[in-house]
């Protein structure tokens, strides 16, 4: 109770706020100015997707796009631009600050954002990752909103808010190259505004998924358990469920003491949301190491005697029949797969709109169409944790993404009149 009292200025203050910054979203004018939604291209919402929010879950809330800004972003949503950037460049713009409206920019999976209470700074490493580093903040008039930059050089990222840098990152060896906007968590609706990306980025047209620092751009969440996937060191236990050893992607035997088929995925974060390739390596021993691929829902097993269609379950949380165990023939496919055993063997998958080609040592032994929509179309590697280890390489993507990046004039979330903007922005503010 003495604290509430102690503190009760500042809660009062910051009810207010909320309250008024609600007021203004039931009516549309949440500082936009406008309820003139539109269909974006160049940012794209992702589902953070789990076996449990797929079971039990609620339909999540879709972000509203409007020229120069996006609003009710939910915590279990990702919002992607379109391409992947490397090099250097900076971010700018306004984002919600307080209120459980707080929303992370992040590049390479991480964000830094400033506590409620100025107090510290909030950490974010995606999808859920978070930590908080206490620091007393001196940023003036740290309201509802605030104006924000990131300034990426390389490996190397610097985080400002209202021209106060708040956190320095250095990734090693190199960043993951998506600029994703994501609030902290369930409960949490957060909106942007006139997000702009100036400067000069490189945009790959292929990217190494395994060279980025910690797997940053993985999770291995999807059956529950931590996101984060493990980076091995030499005195560790190699019978983790997925870890990072040097340049593979490694998943070790399980004794689960639970029913048989224990389904575990490890998947990146970013979906194949236009036509591409992902290629890899697998090192294969039957009975001892497997992978298969997996988009979506939907995971190619490769087995000798010919591929079959596994659909993922949702594990304790399915409400259908489906069984762990379930595999279907695919029709047209081969009547064998060319797996070379205690060896490495090269898989392709190939999309193409609605149709994924799987190739298997330069072999085409599939030809499937996925039903999903492209935000669920997430790349996947999937086995039995009970039944086999695993061990994979090389894993490398091309996207038929935008190579160049749009000028500011049009980029769809930056705002086409600043002047005009900022004065609206002020006028609308909370009073003290």
């Amino acid at each position: 109770i003495d604290h509430a009292r102690a503190n009760w200025p500042f809660l009062e203050d910051l009810l207010r706020d909320s309250t008024a910054l609600m007021a203004k979203n039931m009516r549309g004018q949440l500082r936009f100015g406008s309820n003139e939604f539109i269909q974006s291209t160049q940012w794209k919402a992702v589902p953070v997707a789990t076996a449990a929010l797929h079971g039990t879950g609620p339909a999540l809330a879709s972000p509203q796009f409007l020229p120069g800004a996006v609003r009710s972003l939910d915590g279990n949503v990702q919002v992607f631009f379109q391409s992947p950037l490397q090099g250097k460049f900076e971010i700018h713009g306004t984002r919600s600050s307080r209120g459980f409206q707080e929303t992370f920019i992040t590049y390479g999976m991480h964000g830094a954002q400033p506590r409620w209470d100025l107090q510290a700074v909030m950490l974010r490493t995606l999808p859920h990752g978070r930590n908080e580093i206490s620091r007393r903040l001196d940023i003036p008039d740290f309201r509802d909103a605030v104006p924000f930059r990131i300034e990426v050089d390389g490996s190397r990222m610097e985080t400002y808010v209202k021209d106060v840098k708040i956190d320095d990152r250095t990734f090693s060896p190199r960043p993951e190259p998506w600029v994703v906007l994501q609030p902290p968590g369930k409960g949490y609706v957060g909106f942007v505004e006139d997000l702009r990306i100036v400067g000069n980025p490189t945009i790959p047209d292929e990217l190494k998924l395994i060279d980025s620092e910690a797997l940053l751009g993985w999770r291995a969440d999807f059956f529950g358990g931590i996101s984060a996937v493990y980076t091995l060191t030499d005195t560790d236990d190699r019978n983790r469920v997925w870890f990072r050893d040097g340049n593979e992607i490694r998943g070790g035997k399980q004794i689960t003491g639970t029913a048989d088929f224990a389904e575990t995925l490890i998947t990146y974060q970013r979906p194949m949301l236009e036509d591409g390739e992902i290629e890899f390596d697998l090192y294969f021993e039957p009975g001892e190491y497997e992978a298969h691929p997996a988009l979506g829902r939907t995971t190619i097993l490769l087995d000798p005697q010919g591929p079959r269609r596994h659909l993922l379950t949702n594990a304790q949380y399915e409400t259908t029949s489906l069984m762990r165990d379930n595999s279907s023939a695919i029709e047209g496919a081969a009547t064998e797969v060319p797996m070379k055993p205690q060896d490495w063997n090269h898989v392709l998958l190939k999309l193409k709109g609605d149709d994924l080609t799987v190739f298997v040592n330069e072999t085409e032994v599939a030809k499937l169409s996925i039903s999903e929509p492209p935000e669920a179309r997430t790349f996947g590697l999937f086995r039995y944790a009970d039944k086999s280890h695993c061990r994979v390489r090389n894993v490398l993507y091309r996207g038929e993404w935008p190579k160049t990046l749009p000028p500011v004039q049009e980029q769809e979330l930056a705002r086409k009149n600043a002047a005009q903007v900022t004065q609206q922005g002020q006028a609308e503010q909370p009073s003290s």
